[in-house]
């Protein structure tokens, strides 16, 4: 919603002037929703309703993920850290701003009990915060050690970069991991994702 303008506010004993009055007429008409590719918008006396087609590829933002066939990975966009590129561990290449990346698991995702894991950037950073890499993981955790699940469970939301983890093996620099999307598991074994990150970092 835009702000609301100052001089359109009437104190009391102030006349409402034909000007005024087509100001506010004009400001009110700039506030209308627009739809967009992709959008829908239904009005009626109770309000709008906003319906917006899942598979339409308009918003095409960094980070964008994608299953891949049989839950294999993810067809992800480019995005940045601090305007550092994100390694893809499959190519062990940047993640490339035209071509399709496809970061493919090593194995089945991890997910925990609850059927939920993570695509998430992995950050290194020296001392002072300063991010020194960042590289694409899958984890069940986000904020374990090993991205695995906790051996006891934590009730509560994983934040994800809330939490430093120790460097990992032959490095010196901590690490954190912010999630770009949640991957889900049913109970029939298909994967679902649900995007979390929609721009740079």
């Amino acid at each position: 919603m835009r702000n609301w303008p100052e001089h359109l506010i009437v104190r009391a004993g102030q006349f409402v002037s034909i000007r005024i009055w087509n100001l506010f007429a004009i400001w009110l008409r700039g506030c209308r929703l627009i739809a967009g590719p992709g959008v829908q918008l239904s009005t009626n006396d109770d309000g709008t309703t906003i319906r917006i087609d899942p598979k339409f590829t308009a918003f095409l933002h960094p980070f964008r993920c994608a299953l891949l066939a049989g839950g294999t990975g993810v067809a992800i966009r480019r995005g940045t850290v601090n305007g550092l590129p994100v390694i893809n561990p499959s190519t062990g290449k940047p993640l490339d701003a035209v071509q399709r990346n496809a970061f493919t698991f090593d194995a089945d995702p991890q997910v925990g009990g609850d059927g939920r894991g993570w695509i998430a950037v992995e950050v290194a950073f020296d001392l002072k915060w300063a991010v020194e890499s960042a590289t694409l993981v899958q984890v069940a955790d986000l904020d374990t050690a090993d991205g695995k699940p906790p051996k006891t469970p934590v009730n509560g939301y994983q934040g994800g970069g809330t939490l430093t983890q120790p460097p990992s093996k032959g490095s010196k620099s901590p690490r954190a991991r912010w999630p770009l999307a949640e991957l889900i598991r049913s109970d029939s074994g298909q994967y679902a994702l649900a995007q979390a990150t929609r721009y740079d970092l």
